[in-house]
């Protein structure tokens, strides 16, 4: 059964509709307006003081207090899912509103459903202007004969005001000034309710509307209402079903079916009489869908799970999502961020290759398994853009047994050995030593610049180096030049080599080639170690860096996104973009490659790290095997 399509009102728009009054006529209706409220008991009693005195003076202060107030409402774009997209656009991953709502339109809202929401809630909606003065009126009659506030008077379109104010409030803060019970508020609303019924159409507030009220049960809008109650679309609610509905709104938890169904068939009734009351429903169809059962089917919401768990790249997932979290693009504020980001349609476009990402994780899977203690990550970037192009983790993403969300690709977390060396060779050569630089190196090297950390000691305790630093295997004692003691790895050298350059140096070369700089904070002037590895880095830094010597010297900060565009498809303004600078001499750069190739050919590296064309890299391993790398890359990949 259907309710008769003719509300019985015209449209804004519609042919013969009467003209609207103009902005000034609107506010000569203000100080009548200010009164219904105060008598409504909207207002407090303070301010209606100067308002029951009558003066012209008071009345025309209030009107410019009130034309003072905001007049603009920008409706937030709710409900809708993000889609993060690979490069090649295909869907990397969809961020799904926490809320339970599925927008709908007014051509999809049944006339039933539109009709019932306007009879009990706003009878006259398709004839006043946003502010009902005459229901006004009638509420404080109402609420004078009951001795309190027994009604509200508030239109269709200052709820609808209020609903978006609620949903775009950035903070719990703002939250609460939505909802507050005061003048400030009512009167707020009351003039965005009169800006909104003059820019928009009846129907397009209608709509906005039911889509943002709350039905409750954890159904956000009229679309998310009709499946959590009855699981039909929205499209296939018959009257009753619709009544039950429009009667929830005023007190979803009053009203709710599922544990008050006396009360919410109760109210339901209401509806429908109200509906037969105005026409809109015959004696014999309001009777019929009195006679009915609630006829409930209830679904139940839907999981709320993590969207980058089914991801082909979930750590990566994971981390556009969280760099996006803090973007400035999305929001003033984490709440208002993470909203927007998780339910305001956007369409982004991130720089994840996904045949490139297929191969990372198969080789970080042959590694070793899920099921082992030995966790592998990779990180691959194209030099000289810094797009990352995959992130790999031998490791289940998500928070279950055997499962984890540690950020291995992009975390701190281990020592990344002798692969730090490349820093100081690239800072020696930058500063001009030949090739032919050479140094005796000795098994056990004591420095007389810098200090070996307990930690070292506690290492080479019982050994007969526990005061210096060592080599890792006994037979590299030698005289060496740059090129041998990379290839070899031969710490020792390495050690005099930064005695040669200075710590300071190092850091700068690093720094510059990528190596965020709060890495190394606690590196001092006499910190050895930190050629050999001493410090914690992330893959990504690693990756980045060599990526600049790939590129001969050209720096790109890490970039993961292509494109994005709001829930209407306009390019937005986020801030990780291609950011790119020369910060090293091209020379030099590529004299650094030209070692690292040897460490490939004939060095610790082969025939391992060989892939059957040219490439460079540099093997790292840290006391004790604690970890073991290898960052590699040719001209067209870092990884």
């Amino acid at each position: 059964m259907t309710a008769p399509t003719d509300v019985r009102h015209s449209e804004r728009g519609a042919a013969g509709e009467p003209a609207r009054p103009a902005g000034a006529t609107k506010v000569r209706k203000l100080p009548i307006l200010l009164v219904v409220l105060v008598a409504t008991g909207l207002l407090g009693a303070a301010f209606a003081v100067p308002l029951v005195l009558g003066t012209g003076l008071v009345a025309k202060s209030s009107a410019d207090y009130f034309n003072e107030l905001p007049a603009e409402l920008s409706a937030p774009v709710l409900g809708r899912d993000t889609r993060l997209l690979n490069a090649d656009g295909s869907v990397l991953a969809v961020l799904h509103d926490p809320e339970n709502r599925v927008p709908v339109t007014i051509a999809q809202i049944p006339q039933a459903m539109q009709t019932a929401i306007i009879d009990i809630e706003d009878s006259r909606f398709y004839t006043h202007n946003g502010v009902d003065t005459k229901g006004l009126a009638r509420a404080a009659l109402r609420n004078s004969q009951a001795g309190g506030v027994q009604e509200g008077g508030s239109t269709i379109t200052q709820q609808y005001v209020k609903n978006v104010l609620l949903n775009s409030a950035a903070t719990s803060s703002e939250q609460q000034d939505a909802r507050a019970q005061n003048i400030g508020r009512k009167l707020r609303e009351a003039r965005l309710a009169l800006a909104v019924d003059a820019q928009l159409t009846k129907p397009q507030i209608l709509e906005g509307y039911l889509n943002l009220a709350y039905f409750g049960n954890g159904a956000y809008g009229i679309g998310a209402a009709a499946k959590r109650y009855f699981n039909v679309p929205v499209e296939r609610l018959n009257v009753a079903q619709a009544a039950m509905l429009a009667g929830l709104v005023r007190s979803p938890t009053q009203y709710d079916p599922l544990k008050n169904p006396v009360d919410a068939k109760a109210r339901r009734n209401q509806v429908l009489d109200r509906m037969q009351e105005l026409g809109h429903l015959t004696p014999a169809q309001g009777q019929s869908a009195r006679s009915s059962g609630l006829g409930l089917n209830p679904l139940a919401p839907p999981a709320q799970g993590d969207a980058c768990v089914q991801s082909i790249a979930p750590f990566y997932c994971d981390y556009v999502r969280n760099n996006l979290r803090n973007d400035p693009a999305l929001g003033s504020t984490p709440e208002a961020r993470d909203r927007r980001l998780n339910a305001g349609g956007l369409t982004i476009k991130t720089t994840l290759a996904p045949t490139v990402q297929t191969a990372a994780q198969n080789a970080v899977d042959r590694a070793a398994s899920d099921s082992e203690d030995v966790g592998v990550s990779q990180v691959v970037m194209r030099p000289g853009t810094g797009e990352v192009l995959a992130m790999a983790v031998n490791r289940k993403y998500g928070t279950g047994p055997g499962e984890t969300t540690l950020p291995l690709p992009t975390l701190p977390y281990l020592q990344p050995g002798s692969t730090f060396k490349t820093f100081t060779l690239a800072t020696a050569l930058e500063k001009g030593l030949p090739m032919s630089t050479s140094f005796f190196s000795p098994a056990c090297y004591v420095s007389p610049v810098y200090n070996i950390s307990q930690s070292a000691r506690d290492n080479t305790s019982g050994s007969t180096c526990s005061d210096g630093f060592s080599n890792a295997e006994p037979d590299e004692v030698g005289t060496y030049s740059i090129p041998e003691a990379t290839w070899k790895s031969v710490n020792t050298f390495y050690i005099q080599l930064e005695e040669k350059v200075g710590v300071p140096a190092v850091v700068d070369t690093a720094t510059k080639l990528g190596i965020p700089k709060d890495r190394l904070k606690g590196v001092g002037p006499t910190s050895g170690s930190l050629t050999l590895g001493g410090f914690p880095v992330s893959p990504l830094d690693m990756a980045t860096a060599y990526a600049t010597l790939a590129a001969s010297g050209k720096r790109c900060d890490p970039n993961f996104i292509v494109s994005a565009a709001d829930g209407n498809g306009k390019p937005m303004p986020v801030s990780n973009k291609q950011s790119c600078s020369q910060v090293m001499d091209a020379r030099v750069a590529d004299q650094v490659t030209g070692v690292l190739e040897g460490v490939i050919t004939q060095g610790t590296g082969n025939p391992n790290a060989s892939i059957g064309q040219v490439a460079a890299g540099k093997t790292g391993t840290t006391d004790s095997f604690v970890s073991a790398w290898f960052v590699g890359y040719t001209r067209e990949l870092a990884s």
